[in-house]
C-alpha cells in the first residue's frame, strides 16, 4: 500500500510555531490515514507530539522531495494565515483562520 502524507510547512518565529503545533492537530484529525510531516525553524516545538510523525529542520532537508512528494500521495500545507480576509478583518482568530485553510 503506496504510503499517504500530510506535509504541514511553518515559517515565522517561535510564537507561530507554537501557534502551528494547533493547526498540525487540525490537520491530523482531518486526515487521519496520512502521516503528518512537519518542516520549520524552530522544531522543538513539534517533537514528542503523539499527532506529528516526523519533523525537518527548515533547510536541512536532503532528499525529501525524493521521499515525501515524488510520485508520493502528498497533501502541502503552506499557507500564510496573516495575509487571509478572516484575520485581516480580525472574524476568526489566528488559529481558526489557519484551520480554515
Amino acid at each position: 500500500m503506496k504510503e499517504k502524507y500530510c506535509i504541514f510547512h511553518v515559517q515565522g518565529g517561535l510564537g507561530k510555531h507554537i501557534a502551528s503545533t494547533a493547526v498540525a492537530k487540525c490537520i491530523k484529525n482531518n486526515f487521519p490515514e496520512r502521516k503528518l510531516i512537519v518542516v520549520g525553524v524552530y522544531t522543538d516545538v513539534f517533537l514528542n507530539l503523539p499527532f506529528i510523525d516526523r519533523v525537518y529542520q527548515l533547510g536541512n532537508t536532503s532528499y525529501f522531495y525524493q521521499t515525501y512528494v515524488e510520485n508520493k500521495d502528498s497533501l502541502i500545507f503552506h499557507n500564510e494565515p496573516y495575509f487571509t480576509t478572516d484575520h485581516i478583518h480580525k472574524r476568526l482568530p489566528l488559529i481558526q483562520t489557519w484551520c480554515k485553510m
